[in-house]
């Protein structure tokens, strides 16, 4: 059984290929217009000096939205790695940062540094894939995904169950897992494989199809030539 997206494509599962992210867009963001070359300059060293513990840069949040904003945008895309937070403002911070203060670091993380775990700016929220399973429903295998990726199983998303009988092919997401990550579950699944990774902006969600296409195999049939002729060109819609 085979899962129909909404705009009619029967799913099959047909490679195991990484999906390659998006180039960082130019940014139309001139940080050193924005903060002033020495702060610019403070950025690059901390960039350059790379991940350590308690290396970061503070400074105050202008007022505007917009602007802060933008800055939050360069850094990420100037600066491949440094994260940035706005931290509001406090009763003892009132007088030199009254709309909050900028801090920007490199994530903090428990032993090494572990880049592969950064999620570039530039790519969707969502990992896309293909599940295809045999003898599992689709409760059974988001649990099984789940304990491998140390998850909640609810994180796990699907735009329609399959029963446990048959072989299926059904689109499932998950926010922020790489491509990579999910494609090394195979090694350790039985039963079941992942494949067509792809990166896109939006959940799924349940209804998210237009409906499955099955294919039914008959074995130890007896019954003449002509009649199974008449069987297989039967429709079923």
């Amino acid at each position: 059984m085979h899962e129909v997206d909404p705009d009619g494509n029967v799913c099959h599962l047909t490679g195991y290929e990484l999906p390659v992210d998006a180039a960082e867009p130019s940014m139309d963001v001139d940080l050193a217009a924005l903060l002033g070359e020495d702060l610019a300059g403070r950025l690059q060293a901390l960039f350059d000096g790379g991940p350590g513990k308690d290396k970061k840069i503070t400074f105050p949040a202008p007022a505007d939205k917009e602007e802060r904003t933008m800055i939050h945008k360069g850094i990420r895309a100037a600066f491949d790695g440094l994260t940035s937070q706005t931290i509001p403002a406090t009763p003892e911070s009132t007088a030199e940062a009254p709309h909050g203060t900028f801090e920007v670091r490199y994530p903090l993380s428990k032993g090494r540094q572990k880049t592969e775990n950064r999620w570039p700016g530039t790519r969707p929220q969502y990992c896309h894939f293909l599940l295809y399973k045999c003898n599992k429903d689709t409760m059974s295998a988001a649990i099984i995904i789940s304990k491998l990726l140390k998850v909640k199983p609810m994180q796990i998303m699907f735009a329609g169950t399959k029963d446990k009988r048959g072989v299926t092919v059904q689109r499932v997401c998950l926010r922020r897992y790489t491509a990579n990550r999910l494609r090394n579950l195979n090694r350790d699944l039985q039963g079941m494989c992942l494949g067509n990774f792809s990166y896109g902006p939006d959940p799924l969600k349940l209804g998210d199809l237009q409906g499955n296409r099955f294919a039914i195999v008959l074995r130890r049939v007896d019954a003449t030539a002509e009649t199974m002729t008449q069987v297989s060109s039967f429709t079923t819609l």
